[in-house]
């Protein structure tokens, strides 16, 4: 089952409960709060990123989470801050979300970098999974 959640990548339960076909039989409720809970970790993952505070961005991902990125591997949140620093460091692109959605148990984004001088760079496409409410994998490309 495939789910769009927006260009803010801000669902409430409400609206995600919108995303379901009304042509597709109903959505059994344990599995929209598992997809709520999915979508809820990367919206926390998105707004860490958005604070530019690399501590709080790297809580987001499990203790031994996995970010494959562009050929590169990083596994667990030291290697996955080391991976992200420069995305962090001062004149880093803020991120504008293109596109998001849920697609069986991933939670995917489509992402837009713009800069300080309003120079805008298009795109990656990531895939999250999630357990226990934080990032446990991410394959990201772009």
């Amino acid at each position: 089952m495939m789910f769009a959640i927006g260009a803010m990548f801000a669902l409430t339960p409400a609206a995600l409960a919108e995303q379901v076909d009304s042509n597709a039989p109903a959505a059994d409720s344990a599995e929209m709060a598992e997809m709520r809970a999915r979508v809820a970790a990367v919206q926390a993952h998105v707004d860490a990123y958005r604070s530019g505070n690399l501590d709080r961005f790297v809580a987001t991902f499990t203790p031994d989470a996995e970010v494959h990125a562009n050929g590169m591997v990083a596994v667990g949140r030291e290697q996955i801050r080391a991976l992200y620093a420069a995305n962090f460091a001062p004149g880093a692109p803020s991120i504008r979300i293109d596109d998001s959605g849920v697609n069986g148990q991933f939670v995917y984004l489509s992402v837009g970098y713009i800069f300080a001088d309003g120079q805008e760079m298009c795109c990656s496409y990531s895939e999250y999974e999630v357990s226990g409410g934080k990032i446990a994998y991410l394959a990201t490309s772009g």
